[in-house]
């Protein structure tokens, strides 16, 4: 009860900082924000991305799909790290064929039905983008 008190004060006075600080702050749009992701290197988010993110980030950790073994590493670590960054797409691409071919078998078991089929669009997406940035 306490920790939801304290929660409910901290967002409270978010709110109220937010409503006295917003007429002063100037908004800046996404080009910085844009600037920055050119800055640190880091891959944009492909349009194709938006398909497949409903079905790839239904994983909540349960950890069941680890009855299907893979080759390099458990399953659900495969599931939970994959696809969250662009950037991560050239490490994780040698590993899409496995995740593919156990794809059936972990949807059968899995609770929330991720996309593991998803997962793996995502990753090839992303590396094709970051290969075709490469100068």
């Amino acid at each position: 009860m306490l920790r939801q008190l304290k929660a409910l004060w901290v967002l409270g006075w978010a709110l109220v900082a937010k409503l006295l600080m917003d007429p002063f702050v100037r908004h800046r749009g996404v080009a910085p924000w844009l600037a920055r992701l050119r800055q640190e290197s880091l891959a944009p988010t492909p349009p194709s991305t938006w398909q497949h993110l409903e079905r790839a980030s239904r994983c909540i950790g349960c950890g069941i799909c680890d009855a299907v073994r893979l080759d390099v590493r458990s399953t659900s670590h495969w599931i939970a790290g994959s696809g969250r960054a662009p950037s991560d797409a050239p490490l994780l691409l040698a590993e899409v064929p496995a995740i593919v071919a156990r794809a059936p078998e972990i949807a059968r078991i899995c609770p929330t039905r991720v996309g593991v089929d998803d997962l793996a669009a995502l990753i090839t997406d992303h590396a094709q983008i970051l290969a075709e940035r490469e100068p």
